[in-house]
């Protein structure tokens, strides 16, 4: 080695563990010694879904939901806060941005979309129709 110069430090058998890390793995190794084992995680589909209460079928709510109304998860509550929104117009007359906004249609151009969608009319047309 050259004069002046320092030898590099020896490297460790393992990483330096930081904080939390150090503290985790203590008590993982802690834990096993003692016979203690953590429970694997939950995985996808193997967990069963309750059905309504009352009913001893374990089917997801959505799919059943589909197969009562005939129409997807996402059209029902998009129809059902079209239904709102229509009711809002009609009872308050309060302008668009507050009844899409109260609705939870979000914004004056989604309301706009949504009514075109189910009544073929727009927003003002319906709630000046009615």
């Amino acid at each position: 080695m050259r004069p002046g110069r320092v030898p590099a430090p020896a490297r460790r058998a393992e990483p330096v563990q930081h904080g939390h890390a150090r503290h985790h793995h203590a008590r993982r190794a802690a834990a096993a010694a003692a016979g203690v084992h953590r429970r694997e995680p939950h995985r996808g589909s193997q967990r069963p879904h309750p059905g309504p209460p009352g009913s001893d079928e374990r089917a997801p709510l959505l799919p059943r939901l589909t197969e009562q109304t005939g129409i997807s998860s996402g059209r029902y509550v998009e129809r059902s806060r079209a239904d709102a929104a229509r009711r809002l117009l009609e009872v308050t007359g309060q302008p668009l941005d507050a009844v899409a906004r109260q609705s939870g249609l979000g914004a004056p151009e989604t309301l706009y979309r949504v009514f075109r969608r189910h009544w073929r009319i727009s927003p003002g047309a319906g709630s000046k129709r009615r």
